[in-house]
């Protein structure tokens, strides 16, 4: 817009969000006259053809409603607040704060990370605008009060105080980064879905359909199978009977009482929409009707919540399989960062070394290990020229996952706490050549829960990969920070004298 309108943009962007909120756009659910067709436009809000963008509703949303484009919730008027109106209030925002999925060729996201926020860290981009929900009312002290009361009995608030804490580069590190090639590997973990096992997914899930003898529904009761099994010479006698007389709105309706929204549906799948899934695949699906059976808008509802039942049986019985894909290396470009956390678990460091100037820490145990890097730092500088740490924040692009395919933690994903990025004395090149995988453990969780990690760990000791500029990443990592006590963190001890003083081969 920007470009294109130059010294109009603001005069044009005010008039293109005028036009797109007419009253022409607006849907008033409380007019009966137009029930159905309301229906229909309201359980398909995300569909492209579909111009809504303001609903007007009282008390129509509450029950069997879902949406995935829901940005704003306006509560007009000042109706006294109680327990009963901010509980549905919550359960309206609730219904509405999902993210919106989405792909963009500036990302290289895998499929698995497609269908979680991206941006909670990064708010400055403004794509960080498609996640967000904003609820809108009048300044009423009271009913805010409940209502947030009411938003963490439902889970949509966090359990504690959370702040806003920003994560600044080091000034010194800066240069580092500005001066070095800097490269991080990770791998992925993929769903398995070529185009073969999709097609004999699809033709299973249709087969299994096809065919299903349908109850005989009367007064939106299903009779008992005793009934059911009197009449079922019946289905001999008639005909199989496709669905496509039954109107969508009935299958759109259904799946937002069984919760099934689109992109549950199309997890094993490639339907375009859900027009697409119920005109082009349930639609077309041969059933089996009782003689008796009557088609009004009650049963056609139970027929397609019955249809759509035996549905999301057989899709949670399809086993979802994942492959794990090899390290691959991508361009360091990780800079200023921004997390909601406890306050009190943030803390301004000294440390030169360490990336972000403010660490977060879960225990005392992540403090002792950056209490032991700076004791030991006159040790590295002897063998690295250039190094640092980074505190993992959770931050996507550390997440590695097991490749080990006899293991049974196969394809199971995990941060570790502190990635070390050096480049050693000798090397003549400006180029980080190592990255280093550090994980800090209590000692109870290092010898069960969580032992698989540190042997995963020790199977990418001295793995090398090839950056697309043909330099070699060597990937290092070290057995559990446990205690600084030498008696119960000896190995990680020994190992990272080995780090300090290895040699590797490029």
């Amino acid at each position: 817009f920007k470009k294109e309108y130059q010294n109009t943009y603001a005069k044009t962007i005010v008039n293109f969000l005028k036009n797109n909120f007419k009253t022409l756009y607006m849907l008033n659910t409380n007019d009966d006259k137009e029930l159905e067709k309301n229906q229909i436009l309201l359980n398909s809000l995300e569909e492209k053809d579909n111009q809504i963008r303001v609903i007007f509703c009282v008390d129509k949303l509450n029950e069997g409603w879902d949406v995935l484009n829901l940005f704003d919730i306006v509560r007009l008027g000042n109706k006294k607040a109680s327990k009963t109106i901010t509980t549905k209030e919550a359960q309206l925002i609730g219904r509405g704060a999902r993210y919106y999925s989405f792909k963009s060729d500036l990302f290289d996201f895998d499929d698995e990370f497609r269908f979680k926020r991206k941006y909670d860290s990064d708010l400055e981009n403004e794509l960080n605008a498609l996640e967000k929900l904003t609820y809108h009312t009048r300044n009423d002290v009271e009913f805010i009060k409940q209502l947030n009361e009411s938003m963490n009995k439902e889970g949509l608030l966090f359990e504690e105080e959370k702040t806003r804490i920003d994560l600044i580069v080091n000034e010194k590190i800066k240069e580092i980064i500005k001066n070095n090639k800097i490269y991080y590997a990770n791998n992925k973990r993929i769903k398995k879905r070529d185009l073969k096992n999709f097609y004999i997914t699809r033709i299973e899930m249709e087969q299994k359909i096809k065919g299903l003898q349908i109850p005989y529904f009367s007064n939106s009761i299903k009779e008992s199978e005793e009934k059911f099994e009197e009449i079922k010479e019946e289905y001999d006698l008639q005909k199989p009977s496709a669905l496509n007389h039954i109107d969508n709105i009935y299958f759109l309706k259904a799946m937002n009482i069984l919760g099934l929204d689109f992109n549950k549906i199309n997890e094993n799948f490639t339907f375009k929409s859900k027009k697409d899934f119920i005109e082009n695949c349930l639609k077309n699906t041969v059933v089996c009707f009782s003689k008796r059976q009557e088609f009004n808008q009650i049963n056609n509802l139970e027929i397609a919540k019955y249809i759509l039942e035996n549905f999301k049986s057989l899709k949670q019985n399809i086993k979802q399989e994942y492959e794990v894909s090899e390290f691959i290396t991508h361009e360091f470009n990780i800079g200023n960062k921004v997390v909601f956390k406890n306050k009190e678990n943030f803390k301004e460091m000294n440390f030169e070394w360490l990336y972000h100037k403010t660490f977060c820490f879960d225990s005392n145990l992540e403090k002792e290990f950056l209490n032991f890097i700076e004791v030991k730092k006159d040790e590295i500088n002897k063998v690295f020229s250039k190094w640092f740490v980074i505190r993992n924040e959770g931050f996507e692009e550390f997440k590695i996952y097991d490749n080990r395919k006899d293991e049974v933690t196969y394809a199971m994903g995990f941060e570790p706490d502190f990635i070390f990025f050096g480049k050693k004395n000798k090397d003549d090149d400006n180029f980080l050549s190592i990255q280093c995988f550090i994980e800090t453990k209590g000692e109870h969780l290092a010898i069960a829960k969580d032992a698989w990690k540190e042997e995963f760990l020790e199977t990418l000791k001295g793995k090398i990969i090839t950056t697309k500029d043909d330099k070699k990443l060597t990937l290092q990592s070290l057995p559990f920070f446990i205690n600084k006590n030498f008696n119960i963190n000896d190995k990680f001890l020994s190992s990272f004298d080995e780090f300090v003083s290895f040699q590797d081969e490029r």
